[in-house]
């Protein structure tokens, strides 16, 4: 059961990662997608840091299972700013970016007037 969970969530957070590319592409293909992109490399710098600081330290013990907490804490903690990160930014793209007007005022005039 926890297997089914752990895939269910990583599998939200890729869809919620998607979902805010498409969400940033839609509301500004230049300025929109640089900040979505600054913020997935973010995200992974973020999950390289938590890497050094948690696992690293732990890697030169040589017990049975010796480090094996520390493991699990990375990822516990870099599955959580993997699924957590999107779901802010997801809002922050529709809020600071304004959708990209895809119909010009010469078009609708031009239907006004037939």
């Amino acid at each position: 059961m926890g297997g089914i969970l752990i895939i269910l969530a990583l599998v939200g957070s890729v869809v919620a990662w998607v979902i805010g590319g498409v969400n940033a592409f839609k509301r500004g293909a230049n300025a929109g997608m640089k900040f979505y992109f600054i913020n997935l490399g973010l995200c992974i710098l973020l999950i390289g840091l938590l890497f050094a600081l948690i696992v690293v330290p732990s890697m030169g013990c040589h017990g049975f299972l010796c480090g094996l907490g520390a493991i699990l804490l990375f990822f516990l903690i870099a599955g959580l700013v993997f699924l957590i990160w999107p779901l802010i930014l997801i809002p922050v793209i529709n809020s600071k970016f304004q959708p990209s007007n895809t119909t010009s005022d010469y078009d609708s005039d031009l239907i006004d007037n037939i």
